[in-house]
């Protein structure tokens, strides 16, 4: 199998398995855009059926900057939906499923959710205890709220801002 084969497999499992953990946290209609929507799909929206727009990294992928993929994601959503569309409203995150060898065990910061720093901050306004493990800022001006991405281990994501802030019993 070639690299490029290897790479689809691998995002198209990743793909799976987190529509799984969030049908399983209850989000019960979540499905890859694969399988239920190729517009969502080609505005590269991987998940539907939650509150925000996640697209999926699975991999080493090498050189990736995830402000230039949220921004991406962005313009292709202004592109392909009209202005009225529910899907402008949902936050714009990106995880990221980082390549574990084999016989090592999966550690919480091989698994992290990107946002913009703006975001962020609206989370935080809801989860007082939320923090990030990384925070990168373009050296070059952009007028993009992506100009500041912070980065947070998906076990926190789930705990401090899935939990909290949308399965509000």
């Amino acid at each position: 199998m070639g690299i490029g084969k290897t790479n689809k497999r691998k995002g198209h499992e990743a793909e799976r398995y987190y529509a799984t953990i969030f049908r399983d946290l209850g989000f019960s209609f979540c499905e890859t855009s694969r399988f239920a929507s190729r517009l969502h799909d080609n505005a590269k929206i991987d998940l539907i059926g939650l509150p925000f727009n996640l697209q999926i990294k699975a991999g080493k992928q090498t050189g990736m900057n995830p402000g230039k993929e949220l921004l991406s994601m962005e313009s292709a959503i202004k592109s392909m939906f009209p202005s009225t569309d529910s899907v402008h409203t949902k936050p714009l995150l990106l995880v990221h499923f980082k390549e574990v060898g084999r016989g090592h065990k999966r550690l919480p910061e091989h698994q992290i959710v990107y946002m913009s720093l703006i975001q962020f901050d609206l989370f935080k306004k809801k989860s007082r205890t939320l923090e990030y493990v990384s925070l990168k800022t373009f050296k070059f001006e952009m007028l993009s709220e992506f100009k500041s991405i912070v980065g947070i281990t998906f076990e926190v994501f789930t705990n401090e801002v899935i939990k909290k802030q949308y399965l509000k019993k």
